[in-house]
């Protein structure tokens, strides 16, 4: 940290976006050089996983195998001793596994327990080569691992429909965020919502798992723990500069992105089969858990979500979800009706969410213009570098967010709450839903089903 405030490169007064991103990059690079002086690569012993079925008359036969094979490379005349010597301890082996897993097999009493697990395989299937939009097997990898990203992260910002009053709604919503955050940034900084305290930083950093995955600063949570007296007065300075200047920094909004294998799917030649995560830089979550507290704080306080949206929520678990959804089912059953309910999930509502119509939501709910200048900056520009097998692909993102990011979630929310509000104003249906997963429920008599399956339908089709 010395050497990079002796240059001028951190301690200095962060006026404007670029003496920021210069800051993040010093803080990063002082942190990446502490971290290997103080953690030198060390060669790691060989050594070999032990396995259940190993028996000590295996070792004595792997012995007697092992200079049978010395003496037949030396003379063939021990070609017989070096053949029944090989046999005698394949066949010992096969045996002992044989026995291990008779006796594992015996000792579990349920039936879809480990031994299920174990023969159903728990293995990820790498990527090798996937199918394009057109069904074609990709030969290139360089190119799978471009379509793919593409997949993720669609280029256009959005599709503009074809219908008249769909795409003048469309033009609207862009020409809203876009005013309101140009008067937001005329308030900056927001005196209403005041500095990143040290309380903030230091709950964010301690809070975090130490061992996650890096990001492309390779540095992990741990790391800002162990040195977190060291680190906090530059990382409170740039968090609340950026707090002034409504600006995430640049080199925070880059992504490594990891291809995952969804379980359980048939064919991994399909890109749906995959979900991608992406990981951040450490500092970053910590600006982005701040922001995301308070806008949680907020949105709690102000009640900004459907009571019976669960998922990314204090106290708002799944638990909930499904106990409200038996508490209708119990109460039409003593009526002596039924209860019609419909699931649906919204395809790609990480990743393809459109970042006007999230910013809207946020301004309709009354975000303050510092914290709305931040999350629009955090939208906007950022860039996802995916590597598979050696083969990379990087792209600018137009759309959604960062799935592993700590905001995402409740910004989706936001969003989503509009589903809602919009299918309950009718009072026939009732909204429930998890995450990205939306339900509907409407109750009736029994003679009325036909129709309640097309009332409950119908908000599927015209929610927004």
């Amino acid at each position: 940290m010395a050497a990079a405030v002796a240059a001028g490169r951190l301690g200095i007064p962060l006026l404007d976006p670029t003496t920021v991103d210069t800051a993040v990059a010093a803080l990063a690079e002082a942190q990446w050089g502490a971290f290997q002086a103080a953690t030198p690569l060390k060669r790691r012993k060989s050594w070999k996983k032990a396995v259940p079925w190993w028996t000590p008359e295996l070792s004595a036969l792997k012995v007697r195998f092992r200079r049978a094979r010395k003496k037949r490379r030396r003379s063939a005349q021990h070609e017989e001793e070096f053949q029944r010597e090989r046999l005698a301890f394949n066949r010992a082996m096969r045996t002992a596994k044989r026995r291990s897993w008779r006796k594992f097999c015996s000792g579990e009493k349920q039936p879809f327990g480990r031994v299920y697990k174990v023969l159903k395989g728990r293995g990820s299937n790498p990527i090798s080569t996937i199918r394009g939009p057109d069904g074609v097997l990709i030969s290139d990898p360089e190119q799978s691992v471009a379509t793919l990203l593409d997949n993720f992260f669609p280029d256009k910002a959005a599709e503009v429909s074809e219908d008249a009053t769909v795409a003048a709604a469309q033009e609207s919503v862009e020409r809203q965020a876009s005013q309101f955050e140009n008067w937001c940034r005329l308030s900056l900084p927001d005196d209403d919502d005041g500095p990143f305290t040290t309380f903030e930083l230091r709950r964010e950093i301690f809070q975090r798992g130490g061992y996650k995955a890096p990001g492309p600063d390779m540095i992990i949570g741990r790391v800002l723990k162990e040195c977190i007296d060291e680190v906090e007065p530059h990382l409170a300075s740039v968090t609340n500069a950026c707090r002034d200047l409504g600006y995430f920094p640049r080199g925070w909004k880059v992504e490594d992105g990891v291809a995952c294998a969804k379980p359980g799917k048939k064919d991994y030649t399909l890109m749906k089969a995959y979900r991608l995560l992406a990981l951040l830089c450490a500092a970053s979550k910590i600006l982005e858990g701040m922001i995301t507290s308070r806008v949680s704080w907020r949105a709690e306080r102000g009640s900004w979500f459907h009571e019976h949206a669960y998922g990314f929520r204090p106290d708002r678990n799944k638990d909930g979800a499904v106990e409200e959804l038996v508490t209708r089912a119990e109460r039409a059953i003593h009526r002596g009706r039924v209860l019609v309910a419909v699931f649906f999930d919204v395809d790609g509502a990480f990743n393809q969410s459109w970042h006007p119509a999230v910013l809207t939501a946020l301004q309709e709910k009354g975000c303050p213009p510092g914290l709305f200048c931040l999350i629009s900056s955090f939208l906007r520009e950022r860039q996802c570098n995916l590597n598979v097998n050696g083969f990379s692909a990087s792209k600018l993102l137009r759309l959604g967010f960062p799935q592993g990011g700590v905001g995402p979630p409740i910004y989706w929310t936001t969003h989503n709450n509009r589903v809602a509000v919009y299918v309950e104003v009718g009072g026939e249906a009732l909204f429930i839903g998890y995450a990205d997963d939306n339900g509907f429920t409407v109750e009736g008599g029994p003679d009325e089903l036909g129709a309640l399956v097309e009332l409950a339908w119908l908000p599927a089709y015209l929610s927004p």
